[in-house]
């Protein structure tokens, strides 16, 4: 979902950032967190048992800090409010599955806010961008942990 690379340069053991699309990337960042938080509700019907719950119900509420994080931002930069469609609806064949397809998510989406992190001047969206692929690589290790204890 969230595999683009984000031009830059590393000169010298510095970072020359080149891209100027962060409303873009914003609004993407914004429909990845929204369609998660669909996909960990219904994965949390699923989960096995009370850690299990709890694991994710706090990766689903890191979800929605970032989505608001994000939308804060989004509206400090453009003065508006972000137009998104609506979430997608996810399909969760089975607990395994969905906690597989969860890893692989928050593992790109982990490098997408890497990535905007690293290209971006904004101090402000690099915060946001920092809190946030920092949440997405715990989330990448707690869902680790739960597919290997639910093998």
């Amino acid at each position: 979902m969230y595999i683009k690379e984000c031009p830059y340069m590393r000169m010298a053991n510095a970072y020359i950032a080149i891209c100027n699309d962060l409303e873009k990337r914003l609004i993407e960042a914004l429909k990845g967190e929204q369609d998660a938080q669909e996909f960990y509700k219904r994965l949390l019907t699923m989960a096995k048992d009370s850690e299990d719950k709890n694991i994710i119900s706090k990766i689903y509420g890191d979800e929605g800090e970032h989505f608001n994080n994000f939308s804060k931002l989004y509206k400090q930069l453009t003065g508006r409010n972000p137009m998104l469609p609506p979430p997608q609806k996810p399909n969760i064949p089975d607990y395994l599955t969905g906690i597989r397809k969860a890893i692989m998510d928050e593992t790109d989406t982990y490098a997408f806010y890497k990535d905007t992190f690293m290209c971006t001047n904004n101090v402000a969206a690099k915060e946001i961008f920092l809190d946030a692929f920092t949440d997405e690589n715990e989330h990448a290790i707690r869902f680790n942990y739960l597919f290997t204890k639910n093998k």
